[in-house]
């Protein structure tokens, strides 16, 4: 159906699909403190779809995704990097744990963005493979 819509189109609505699962009362850590957070688990093409520019870093990408286990990464929302990290751009490469998982942090999402609900910004956005144990 999106596909025939697509093509129906002269602007596309969506180039390919992507994948998202919402992520409730996620402990994430960082340096040593505990918060509980919301999130997301994203596909590697999820940013680019949704043409997100980020604030900082970069996204989360198909490459970031592709085997199971490796490359843990995630990005932070604009909201968590300016309480947290005070927006430093020495956020970007960090670690910080999501549920007990060492996850990077590649980028800042841009003020805002609240990811594919308006209704509630997660805090991470982490590739789907960055939980594949």
């Amino acid at each position: 159906m999106m596909r025939d819509q697509n093509r129906a189109n002269p602007a596309p609505v969506l180039n390919d699909f992507f994948a998202f699962k919402a992520l409730n009362n996620v402990t994430a850590t960082i340096d040593g403190h505990p918060y509980v957070s919301t999130g997301q688990l994203v596909s590697g093409n999820f940013f680019s779809q949704l043409e997100v520019v980020h604030a900082l870093g970069r996204a989360i990408q198909p490459t970031d995704d592709a085997t199971p286990g490796s490359g843990a990464v995630t990005v932070i929302s604009y909201g968590l990097s300016s309480r947290v990290f005070g927006r430093s751009p020495a956020v970007i490469g960090k670690t910080m744990q999501l549920n007990l998982i060492p996850v990077t942090i590649f980028g800042v999402a841009p003020e805002g963005f609240t990811g594919t609900s308006s209704a509630q910004q997660g805090h991470c956005s982490s590739s789907v493979r960055s939980f594949s144990r």
